[in-house]
């Protein structure tokens, strides 16, 4: 058989062979039962028109987008490449079949290799075009997070200026007063006799103004922040220490609290000793007050791995402070880390032990966070870099 005749058989017979081409995909090829079958029929009568022509010519119909619409329909039905590929083998098997003819076989394959090949490279084309939209997509992200990271960390230079021109204002028009006051009830109370019943009260002016001056030496503090004096510390022993100090309000409160320590190696950082040490306070003195009714608090140390802003990862110490307290409730969640921001009673907290807490951990490249449901409990996250000389796990 002629190229020609091998084509007008295909034309003549373009039904037959489209009905027993889908039956065979349907058989062999379940991705494309994902299509119906009067739909698949329509496609395949025309994709043998197409092959017949190409058999004959070497080339596509005039203005044909053949190869294109197999890619889309590969995209659509969300086909592998593999199952386009075993489709168009089984044309090629089933019209040898047919034809019967030695001399047709040739053609056909001829026909069914330029089909493989141009759906190939033209998938090929697609995929290199897809994967380099996705990496300026990606690349457009990574830069927009970055932009609102320099927003938000402008945002919060300028709360930290703010809370920083308050706290100086704060220090200096109430803490002379506040000197005042304390001084002369100090001094009155050093001439009153034990028994005088006015003693309580001067106490509580005295206690007042103390806490007063303390709230506003936090404040300093957080908005002025301390440089760190770097050194070598073994996490273990470090929330050791935190429990050895709470174990008597810890104890008074009817809470218990075990400690988990990485007893295979040290856990290493580098980081100030004395400002870690007030996170540790800060988080187990937070959920000792969580528990009025008494529980457990278990510290705990493990190593794991943080992700970093540029998508890697290192190694690092985590310490997590787990309570069974009254639990947060999601619409504070996001707060808590905000300065001022306490649910506890009025003359109870500041609401800045969090917040400077925060800032410690981001200033040791560490990061803090919590999870929580209310009425079971919370665990807060402490996440820092272990020390580069460090065995790590």
């Amino acid at each position: 058989m002629t190229k020609e005749q091998i084509a007008a058989y295909m034309r003549v017979h373009a039904d037959e062979i489209a009905r027993e081409w889908v039956a065979a995909v349907y058989a062999r090829v379940p991705a494309y039962r994902r299509i119906d079958e009067a739909t698949l029929k329509r496609n395949m009568r025309w994709n043998v028109l197409v092959i017949a022509h190409l058999a004959a010519t070497g080339r596509y119909p005039a203005g044909s987008r053949y190869i294109p619409t197999l890619v889309e329909m590969r995209l659509r039905y969300d086909f592998t490449i593999g199952d386009i590929i075993r489709a168009l083998l089984l044309c090629r098997d089933l019209l040898v079949e047919r034809i019967g003819e030695a001399d047709a076989r040739p053609p056909i394959r001829r026909a069914m290799e330029r089909l493989l090949t141009d759906f190939a490279e033209r998938f090929q084309a697609v995929q290199v075009a897809e994967e380099r939209r996705r990496v300026d997509e990606l690349a457009r992200m990574q830069d927009q997070i970055k932009r609102h990271e320099l927003e938000r960390q402008v945002q919060q230079a300028e709360k930290l200026a703010s809370i920083g021109q308050l706290a100086a204002g704060l220090a200096h028009e109430v803490g002379t007063p506040l000197n005042i006051i304390s001084g002369n009830a100090e001094y009155v109370l050093m001439h009153m006799g034990e028994s005088d019943p006015r003693r309580a009260e001067l106490k509580g002016i005295i206690r007042e103004t103390e806490r007063i001056a303390g709230m506003i030496r936090r404040l300093l503090d957080f908005a002025r922040p301390k440089p760190l004096k770097i050194e070598r510390l073994d996490l273990n022993e470090v929330v050791r220490e935190t429990a050895g100090v709470l174990a008597r309000q810890a104890e008074k409160a009817g809470v218990t609290v075990e400690l988990q320590l990485d007893a295979a190696r040290s856990a290493a950082v580098s980081g100030d000793r004395g400002q870690l040490e007030q996170v540790f306070v800060n988080l187990a003195l937070n959920a000792i007050q969580a528990m009025p009714d008494g529980g457990s608090l278990v510290i705990s140390i493990r190593r794991s791995r943080r992700r970093l802003p540029d998508g890697e990862s290192e190694p690092a110490a985590v310490v997590a402070f787990k309570d069974t307290g009254e639990g947060i409730p999601a619409k504070n969640r996001r707060l808590i880390f905000e300065p001022f921001f306490t649910t506890k009673a009025a003359g109870q907290g500041t609401g800045l032990g969090l917040a400077v807490s925060k800032r410690i951990v981001e200033d040791h490249g560490g990061e803090i966070g919590v999870t929580s449901r209310a009425g079971k409990g919370a665990t807060f996250t402490v996440r820092l870099p272990l020390d580069r000389r460090a065995p790590h796990a």
